[in-house]
This record gives C-alpha cells, sequence and structure tokens, in this order.
C-alpha cells in the first residue's frame, strides 16, 4: 500500500512541477502557434487538451521504455529525438487508425486535434525534458499529465484574456497578434519570477 501512495504521491510532485514550474507554452514559448489557432477555435480547446495531454503521456511512456536501449548505441545522443519521433508518430497513426469508427461530425474536429497535437512541437518537448531529468515512471507518467493539463489551462488563460487583446484602446499596430505576443511574454515572466530562477554564469 504504501509502494502505491508512493507511486501516486511522485506523480502528483511532477504533474504540478509539469504544470507550474515547466510549462511548455509559458517557460519555453513551445507550442505558440498552436495556442494562438486554439484561440480563433476555441470550442476544441479541451478536446484538444484531452488528446495532447493523451499524446504527451503515452509518448512518454513509450520513450520511458525505449530509454535504456537508446542509451546502449554510441549514437544514443543523436538517436533519441528520432526515437522519439518514430514513437510519437506511431500514436499518431494509432489515434488516425482508432477514429475510422467514429461518427462524421466529430470525426473530423478529432482528427483535426490529432493532428495539431501529434505533431506539435510540445509533444517532443515534453517527452525530450522527461526523459532528460531521468525520472522513474511516477516521474514520467506524472510530468506527461501536467505537461498536457498545464498547456491547455495557459491556453486557456490566453483566450481569456483575447478580447481585451483586441480591444480599441490598443494601437492598431499592436492589436491582436503582436499583443498577444506580449501577453505571452508578460505571464511568462511573471511566471518566471515566482520560480525564482538564479542568473547561470
Amino acid at each position: 500500500m504504501d509502494l502505491i501512495f508512493s507511486f501516486l504521491g511522485q506523480m502528483f510532485i511532477y504533474g504540478l512541477v509539469a504544470v507550474f514550474l515547466e510549462n511548455s507554452l509559458l517557460s519555453r514559448a513551445m507550442g505558440s502557434s498552436t495556442a494562438v489557432w486554439l484561440m480563433r477555435d476555441h470550442r476544441l480547446l479541451l478536446p484538444f487538451g484531452a488528446v495532447l495531454t493523451a499524446t504527451i503521456l503515452l509518448s512518454s511512456i513509450g520513450a520511458y521504455f525505449i530509454t535504456p536501449w537508446v542509451n546502449q548505441s554510441v549514437y544514443s545522443y543523436e538517436l533519441f529525438p528520432l526515437a522519439y519521433s518514430v514513437i510519437i508518430c506511431l500514436f499518431y497513426f494509432i489515434a488516425i487508425l482508432a477514429t475510422i469508427k467514429v461518427k462524421q461530425p466529430c470525426k473530423q474536429d478529432l482528427r483535426l486535434c490529432i493532428h495539431r497535437s501529434a505533431l506539435n512541437s510540445v509533444v517532443l518537448g515534453s517527452v525530450l525534458l522527461s526523459t532528460s531529468y531521468g525520472l522513474d515512471l511516477a516521474g514520467v507518467i506524472g510530468f506527461g499529465l501536467g505537461s498536457g493539463i498545464g498547456y491547455t489551462l495557459a491556453v486557456w488563460m490566453l483566450r481569456v484574456a483575447a478580447p481585451r487583446l483586441r480591444s480599441k484602446a490598443i494601437p492598431k499596430s499592436f492589436r491582436g497578434f503582436p499583443a498577444m505576443l506580449i501577453y505571452i511574454g508578460v505571464l511568462s515572466l511573471a511566471v518566471y519570477g515566482m520560480i525564482g530562477h538564479t542568473v547561470a554564469l
């Protein structure tokens, strides 16, 4: 029983780290073009977040099991991105095949979410981060769940602010996308300041 609680506790801690400290959109600006797309079509925010979280989670678990084999190679550093991309593509094709039986109105939206999530830098970046940190299985699961949920929360925060960023009070040259990039930068600095990073020399 203690082993189960330890596993779940570690998974929860790494999930919180991924949501707040290692947020892919706010700390590394990964997936910013997809965030802008989701703000235009906000009805897909939750389905996309669910598909993205599942893609990151399954790809991270697959990467966790393949990492020891890749580490045995002399060219392991060069093979990691290729091996992880192959895993992501494998889950992409499985997800596309799983949507064959889905009814037509939902099928198109679901496949669009699958395309956008699998071909997103957030997935590969999260997989690379979780394996480079040397996490155990609980950490990989927690980090994968937290990365997807954190990205979805960050896009939701951007969506909430979007109407104000298109306001007539903002100069025309900054209205819309430029104001959004400035807003992402300010949010990133706020998160970065709350974390309390030290200067690396």
